[in-house]
């Protein structure tokens, strides 16, 4: 009963359901380091800074408006704690892989992409939930035509 109140919205979302939409936006943001360093090693241009900046905020920003999407209210912080989340596990795993003063770029490029994106997500899970609303209330109180 209380999974189908959660899926409705009515309850908070579960450490399960954060915890899926940051390994969503890491599973993302790993394939795409991956992927940039095998066809760009050893390039630290700002382009692919841009570029990466770019992927990390989408893989974010579908993360965020995946889990918050069905939701009623809240959806703003919702979104941010996603990006939080997304960043503090790739925060650890850039720490562990990478040296020191490399890690600490990409945890600041990551830090600022994800929160973007989380905010993103959020607001734009608000704002269809808001079109929603609004086009039902419409339907539901114009008279019919006989």
């Amino acid at each position: 009963m209380s999974e189908e109140r959660r899926m409705k919205g009515r309850l908070p979302a579960s450490f399960e359901s954060y915890l899926g939409a940051a390994a969503f936006a890491c599973g993302v943001t790993w394939f795409w380091d991956y992927f940039a360093s095998f066809y760009f090693p050893g390039q630290m241009a700002l382009n692919l800074t841009f570029l990466s900046a770019l992927v990390y905020l989408e893989a974010a920003f579908l993360s965020a408006f995946g889990l918050t999407r069905r939701m009623q209210a809240k959806q703003i912080p919702v979104g941010i704690r996603v990006g939080l989340g997304t960043w503090m596990t790739n925060m650890v795993f850039r720490l562990i892989i990478f040296e020191l003063d490399e890690a600490l770029w990409g945890v600041a490029v990551y830090f600022v992409s994800f929160m973007i994106g989380g905010f993103l997500g959020g607001l734009f899970a608000k704002t269809l939930h808001k079109a929603d609303a609004s086009g039902g209330e419409k339907a539901q109180t114009s008279p019919r035509k006989a």
